[in-house]
């Protein structure tokens, strides 16, 4: 009877204890630190604007010009015939100035227009031509799940960071004579 007596005080006691741990647990609290960093603002400058130069096209030959943004050399490919460039060419140029030191920045390319015939011969209609692969002299990120992107490291303190901008446009052989202009637009955000 002694030995069953002292079992049954020991599961009780074992019991009562289960059930206070369970309830100081419920009634636990845990703190956390709260971090916030300030940086430096920073200005986004457009110092140039992108120049294809003049192309030729045979009639009914489709292909594309792109400006490589490390160098500015151009690229003409006629794919199913020639393609003459010439002219004046320039890849677009844009300034970063102040921010925080050796902070990195995203460079995205948004609101991408095409070229649009705004002045043409003979009175036909506005003709298009497709401006898409926007790229930088920066160094290209391309996560493992996601879009790529630019990024660039801020020289700060009073000083710019510079970078140039390339492209590509394509033509499809039915475009009219004249001059076609578009758009795109540059964001540059702290990552």
């Amino acid at each position: 009877m002694k030995k069953l007596f002292r079992t049954g005080v020991a599961c009780v006691a074992f019991a009562a204890s289960m059930g206070m741990a369970t309830a100081a647990q419920a009634q636990d609290s845990a703190s956390a630190d709260a971090f916030a960093e300030i940086l430096d603002a920073f200005t986004l400058t457009k110092n140039t604007d992108l120049q294809f130069g003049a192309v030729v096209l045979a009639t009914g030959n489709a292909g594309t010009v792109t400006l490589n943004p490390t160098d500015g050399s151009r690229n003409c490919d006629g794919g199913s015939g020639d393609i003459l460039c010439s002219g004046t060419t320039g890849l677009a140029t844009f300034s970063i100035e102040g921010g925080t030191t050796g902070k990195t920045v995203r460079i995205d390319f948004s609101e991408v227009t095409n070229l649009v015939n705004g002045v043409t011969v003979g009175g036909g209609a506005d003709e298009t031509i497709v401006l898409s692969g926007m790229t930088t002299n920066k160094t290209l990120v391309t996560p493992a799940a996601g879009t790529s992107y630019y990024t660039a490291s801020l020289v700060g303190g009073g000083s710019t960071t510079d970078f140039s901008v390339g492209g590509t446009i394509s033509f499809d052989g039915a475009e009219t004579v004249g001059t076609y202009t578009g758009s795109f637009v540059v964001a540059v955000d702290y990552l």
